[in-house]
């Protein structure tokens, strides 16, 4: 055992917790038609708005269905959604967002967006104008991603990493098992340093960053190249005696 318990279960990162994506970053976790049948409730019991990060919505597995907040009956006049054609439509450099909301509230964001930021660069807008009002069939990421989850999935899994399978999102949990003598910090930084294996420690998804989570997050939206080599370069991973 180790300083922390290496085989002691905790609890993923943001798992459960208010303010999550759907799908979620880091654990993939899809809301379901009861789940926001919940969330619609409290927020009509308590006069709340509910402000929902959406911006995997075309990132779904395994037959997941995504449900908009801005889709719920009983939301539909309270739900402000945040999406991503940097997402979407696979041009993250771009930084081009929207939101979905009641006319009310649009008119109010739009004044601060306009007072944050000043508007996103206009040739960059109308390319995705464009690209949206074009002919033929959007770009369906979903068959690939979910074919590159399953690779990664295989690949740590078979270095001794418990693995919770993501419904969405392009980000698996990895519960560190028998690599539990290190932190998650330290672990990252093994992998990377002896290995080239770039992870990303869960402290960073956790309110408290001082503590250790014991989770790691891997990104498995990587060509399959990529992911061929970290398979052979975890060959020779060992935990730590």
């Amino acid at each position: 055992m180790g300083r922390r318990g290496a085989h002691r279960r905790r609890r993923p990162p943001h798992q459960g917790r208010p303010g999550q994506h759907t799908p979620n970053n880091p654990t993939g976790q899809v809301l379901d038609e009861a789940q926001w049948a919940v969330i619609a409730e409290l927020c009509e019991r308590h006069d709340l708005l509910v402000i929902s990060d959406e911006v995997y919505a075309s990132y779904v597995y395994d037959g997941a269905r995504h449900i908009s907040a801005a889709d719920v009956p009983g939301l539909r006049d309270r739900a402000i959604v945040v999406g991503s054609f940097s997402k979407s439509h696979a041009i993250s450099g771009w930084r081009i967002g929207f939101l979905r909301a009641p006319a009310a509230l649009t008119r109010v964001l739009r004044s601060i967006h306009i007072g944050l930021t000043g508007g996103a660069p206009v040739p960059l807008q109308e390319a995705v104008a464009v690209w949206s009002s074009a002919d033929g069939k959007d770009w369906d990421p979903r068959p690939e991603l979910q074919q590159l989850r399953d690779k990664a999935l295989s690949i740590f899994r078979g270095v001794g990493l418990t693995c919770t399978s993501p419904r969405g999102g392009c980000y698996i949990v990895a519960e560190l098992g028998p690599y539990g003598r290190e932190d998650c910090r330290s672990f990252v930084r093994r992998l990377a340093i002896d290995l080239g294996v770039l992870l990303a420690p869960g402290q960073l998804f956790l309110s408290d960053r001082t503590s250790d989570s014991g989770f790691v997050r891997i990104a498995f939206n990587k060509p399959q190249a990529y992911l061929d080599t970290a398979q052979g370069r975890l060959a020779t991973l060992e935990p730590q005696r």
